[in-house]
């Protein structure tokens, strides 16, 4: 699935960095060159390189413990527990905030004061998304009621508390689409 192949374009990308140190006789420990650098050096895979590096930062905003609304994402796809599956997370959250141009800064550049361009964007990304868990979830959707059929028990009548299906919906890749793009 979707969230096991950016775990491994994530680990490519390191064994592409370490590489590219190789070639260019740079220390382990040197990050004085760019995404963009990185991308051009391996000429004829410069689409996967590219799609790492992009790997990478998902990678870092998924799993940063820092991310609240980790907690509500499937990422096998067949769950029923969880409101969000990784594939509308990608095609909303991702797409839609993730900078898809590759860096002409170092690597490291202003990294020991915290002002890396990408380190930035994966926090503002990682704090966008654990204020909508607080918000939206957080106290509000239920594993136990999780998401089988929900739509099917309200329309029969059943009970389903409303913070639950509101969050419930709120999730739903079509809908989550729209609402995202007034942030």
């Amino acid at each position: 699935d979707k969230s096991v192949q950016r775990r491994l374009g994530s680990a490519m990308l390191l064994d592409r960095i370490a590489r590219y140190r190789k070639d260019k006789s740079l220390p382990d420990d040197d990050e004085s060159f760019s995404e963009k650098a990185i991308v051009q050096h391996f000429t004829g895979d410069q689409r996967a390189v590219t799609r790492y590096v992009l790997d990478g930062i998902r990678n870092a905003i998924t799993y940063s413990p820092d991310n609240k609304l980790r907690d509500y994402v499937d990422n096998s796809g067949k769950g029923h527990e969880k409101p969000f599956s990784y594939s509308a997370i990608e095609k909303t959250f991702y797409s839609k905030f993730i900078g898809s141009s590759m860096l002409e800064t170092p690597w490291n550049y202003r990294s020991d004061v915290g002002e890396n361009p990408r380190t930035i964007e994966v926090g503002q990304i990682v704090r966008l998304m654990s204020l909508i868990a607080d918000k939206v979830y957080v106290g509000k959707y239920d594993e136990e009621i999780g998401t089988a059929k929900l739509e099917s028990k309200v329309q029969k009548g059943e009970d389903v508390a409303e913070k639950h299906l509101a969050a419930f919906r709120m999730a739903k890749e079509e809908i989550l689409y729209c609402w995202i793009s007034y942030i």
